[in-house]
């Protein structure tokens, strides 16, 4: 093909080149013709003529010709075709006409011929040199072209069979996936054949064209009845019938999805013999081509639901058995606490009765008897309550040291007796105030103090507290109470914590208890996020851990008082009423008083107050605030609107506590100014004028409430006669214990009148006898049902009065020693 093209661009050019030649040859021939009819005119000019015209006709395609166009441009090309245009022209008319007369000019066209030579030899010569170039240059480009074609055709080649090799490979790809998707098309009908649910298909017309043999068993038709049958007519209860079409009709309208794509929905469904069951239901969509299908799995969770039913009534079973079993322990416990109080409180009555060695030794031993089971009580209430889900975290601040210090305290009569030393070692850097719930925290480390002081004799016990973590201003402190005595095995380790676990060990089995204490401390540490674990060797000791999240906070001043000055009563002796229901302050006050030589009538509520008010002038009157018949308030406002002689005397009110809303109402009933419970001779002073009245209000600065406040016992007791102050005590702790018995009997409590004025009286009279921390807990409560909310009280007192009774009796046995 190759040499055809060249072949065929050189016949072209060398037809050219051949014209350009023949133009020069033909002016020859022309020449020639001149000369001859210059010899001899006669019978050569036709042939002069002839020759003429083909030399002018070679001219004329030369100048006029496109395929000489391309050498038109060339100068020398151009000027000599000019010059041979205009001879020709001029001399054609000589040519077309008469004989004589081109005979006459035969000499000077032959001259101005010859001088054409030249010329012409350039046209020829130039213009072949013009065209062979170009005719190689035309060469060139059609040999680029064909080599161009020649890689073209060979990457197209390549190309083909890199396509036909892919084709081939698709090829068998499609082939291998044909007998994939024909094996996995198999595998689905035999899984829809086979499968336990029933499989119906549907169209978007809602006919169904695949009915699988569970669909046959679920729903009694055979599958010729169903394909092509409408499925909402088929299947679905007449009830339901309606919704599924207005679903599908919304679906297919906008798109919008109800069950399908879902997941697996509960739903009812229809039986061949109309019975209406329940189902559960799987709904999606599938392109079928062009077309859209509607797959259902269908399951018959009638057994199912049987099943559950029967197990939901079993644990409903099992839970109220637990409930009443959890209720009965704490309905048990609280009846069982409270007569256990009675009699423990006579029995300490009976301490002031003349009794024989004999008597004294069996009171003791039913005192001790009496203790450790309402201590029992207590831990399987605790227990109860827990488990129960009521325990709750509270967020108070209390002082580490401070907690630690009052337990060491608690327990070290009990360590001494069996010989132990107990001590607290701080290691690193602690925070000295912190927040949590510091009763949880208190009840945990007394009963792993508690064990260790009755699992170690002649030995000793060792409180380490460190911080061993710290994010932002949460601090992960532990406590570790490591003793020396008997210790644990290995095989009991993973079961300490569980509850009513006793471990029979040696001292005669000296350690009576429950086995609940772990159990309950376990159960707190989680509560407050913490953990609790021991790590011991039989007969080398223990070393119990604690790590509970603790936030560091400033230390802050508390204060209940506000800072107006108390105005100051004369110190000469006064006529005095008090107002007051409870036995034990009224005689607290009264003592107090006349030991200061005042005159001192008592009414023993509102009522009585009122009335007494009336009959005759007193320089002052101490006004209880919560009393039964008439409260503080009434009686005040009684007083100041009635007309009796002591109608505009300063009425000053007896409180527990005095918040910022308390100080506006007795202002508001009338009152002149409070006093802070414990009542003592300093804060009487104090009100009377010889002291400042900071101290009148028993602003005491402090974190975190003191166990005991050691220094208004002090003074109660060198306020009262001799003897009277231990009678008083023992009072104190029964009415105290018959009091806790009976709030913490309530599982919650609210601003009741009834449950205010015990929490108001017992609060009062702890102030009196010192115990502040309790006081404190009474009086937080009192505020808080006082602002409305609801006060969950089971609980929160058991185990401060239980540490406070231990010091106060303690303080018992000192007085009596």
């Amino acid at each position: 093909m190759k040499s055809q093209l060249e072949l065929l661009a050189a016949s072209r050019s060398d037809n050219v080149q051949w014209s350009l030649s023949q133009v020069e040859l033909e002016y020859y021939r022309y020449e020639n013709n001149l000369l001859m009819a210059l010899e001899m005119p006669d019978g050569t000019l036709d042939e002069l003529r002839r020759s003429f015209d083909i030399f002018y006709s070679r001219i004329q395609i030369v100048k006029r010709g496109d395929i000489y166009s391309s050498i038109h441009g060339e100068p020398q090309i151009a000027e000599a075709l000019t010059s041979v245009t205009t001879y020709l022209d001029s001399t054609a008319r000589l040519m077309d006409g008469d004989d004589p007369a081109l005979v006459a000019a035969l000499p000077e066209l032959l001259t101005h011929a010859q001088t054409l030579r030249a010329q012409l030899r350039a046209i020829s010569l130039r213009g072949i040199m013009v065209f062979a170039a170009r005719s190689d240059a035309q060469r060139e480009d059609i040999s680029q072209t064909l080599l161009r074609l020649a890689a073209g055709t060979l990457f197209l080649i390549f190309t083909l069979t890199a396509l036909l090799l892919w084709l081939i490979h698709l090829f068998r790809l499609n082939a291998r996936r044909e007998q994939q998707l024909k094996r996995s098309s198999q595998q689905t009908e035999a899984i829809v054949a086979t499968s336990l649910d029933a499989v119906i298909v549907a169209n978007r017309s809602g006919q169904v064209i695949e009915f699988n043999g569970a669909a046959e068993k679920i729903f009694g038709y055979a599958r010729a009845e169903a394909i092509g049958q409408p499925m909402h007519e088929l299947i679905i209860p007449d009830g339901l019938r309606a919704q599924h079409l207005e679903a599908m009709r919304r679906y297919l309208s906008t798109g919008e999805k109800h069950y399908l794509g879902a997941g697996r929905i509960r739903l009812q469904a229809k039986r061949k013999s109309g019975a209406v069951f329940p189902v559960e239901v799987s709904v999606s969509s599938v392109l079928a081509g062009k077309d859209e299908i509607f797959v259902s799995y269908i399951r018959d969770i009638t057994k199912s639901l049987e099943r559950e039913e029967a197990l939901q009534k079993a644990r409903d079973d099992a839970l109220v058995g637990e409930r009443a079993k959890t209720q009965f322990l704490a309905v048990m416990s609280h009846e069982m606490r409270t007569p256990l109080n009675g009699l423990l409180g006579t029995l300490e009555l009976m301490d002031d009765t003349a009794l024989t060695p004999q008597q004294r030794k069996y009171l003791d031993t039913m005192r001790v008897s009496g203790r450790l089971l309402l201590h029992h009580v207590n831990d399987v209430l605790q227990i109860s309550r827990s488990d129960s889900g009521s325990e709750t975290l509270s967020e108070t601040p209390f002082e580490i040291d401070t907690t630690v210090a009052e337990i060491v305290e608690s327990q070290r009569a009990l360590a001494h007796r069996n010989g132990n030393i107990i001590r607290t070692e701080r290691i690193g850097t602690l925070p000295r105030s912190v927040s949590g719930d510091e009763r949880k925290l208190r009840q945990i480390l007394l009963n792993l103090v508690g064990n260790a002081v009755k699992f170690t004799k002649d030995g000793a016990i060792t409180i380490e507290i460190e911080r061993v973590g710290q994010v932002q201003d949460v601090a992960m402190i532990e406590f570790r109470v490591i003793d020396t005595g008997i210790g644990i095995a290995e095989a009991d380790l993973t079961r300490i914590f569980d509850d009513f676990v006793t471990l029979d060990t040696t001292y005669g089995r000296r350690a009576e208890g429950t086995g609940l204490g772990l159990g309950i401390a376990r159960r707190y540490a989680e509560t407050m996020g913490g953990e609790v674990g021991v790590e011991s060797e039989e007969g080398e000791g223990c070393a119990f851990w604690l790590r509970v999240p603790l936030t560091e906070v400033a230390d802050a001043v508390a204060s209940e008082q506000a800072d107006e000055p108390v105005t100051q009563l004369a110190t000469k002796p006064l006529d005095i009423l008090i107002v007051e229901d409870n036995e034990i302050n009224r005689f607290v006050l009264r003592e107090m008083l006349l030991k200061m030589g005042h005159r001192v009538i008592e009414a023993h509520n509102g009522r009585d107050g009122v009335e007494e008010a009336a009959y005759r002038h007193y320089d002052v009157i101490f006004m209880d605030i919560s009393m039964p018949q008439m409260d503080g308030f009434e009686a005040t406002r009684a007083i100041r609107s009635g007309s009796g002689p002591s109608r505009a005397t300063r009425i000053v009110a007896v409180t527990a506590h005095a918040l910022p809303s308390e100080v506006a109402q007795f202002e508001a009933a009338g009152m002149n100014d409070w006093i802070i419970k414990p009542v003592s001779g300093q804060k009487l002073r104090a009100l009377f004028g010889a002291l400042p009245t900071a101290t009148a209000r028993g602003k005491v600065p402090s974190s975190a409430p003191r166990l005991l406040d050691h220094d208004a016992l002090q003074e109660l007791r060198e306020s009262l006669p001799p003897g009277s102050f231990i009678k008083l005590l023992k009072s104190f702790i029964v009415e105290t214990d018959i009091a806790v018995a009976t709030l913490t009997g309530r599982v919650a409590t609210t601003a009741t009148p009834e449950a205010l004025s015990l929490i108001h009286q017992t609060a009062g009279a702890c102030g009196t006898f010192g115990a502040e921390r309790l006081r404190k807990a009474l009086s937080s409560i009192e505020a808080r049902c006082k602002g409305g909310e609801t006060v969950e009280i089971d609980g929160k007192l058991i185990p401060i009065w239980d540490e406070t009774r231990t010091a106060l009796k303690a303080l018992l046995e000192d007085a009596t020693a």
